[in-house]
């Protein structure tokens, strides 16, 4: 029921953002991203589950060189 209920909610709030805006792309992050991508119907969602600690390996791996 969660998983669902949060899958529509993206979905509609993705159609709106649609219809308000020229250009929408969709990112799904986080573990559950995985979970969640399973039942969106919005097409080209792009699934990013790691955006985050990828994030911090680009700050981790400059703030190493540059010392």
């Amino acid at each position: 029921g969660a998983v669902l209920g949060m899958a529509h909610e993206i979905d509609g709030q993705a159609a709106l953002l649609t219809r308000l805006l020229t250009r929408v792309k969709l990112l799904l992050t986080g573990g559950d991203a995985p979970l969640l991508a399973k039942h969106l119907q919005t097409p080209d969602a792009e699934l990013l589950p790691d955006l985050c600690l990828d994030g911090l390996h680009c700050i981790l791996s400059l703030s190493t060189t540059t010392q």
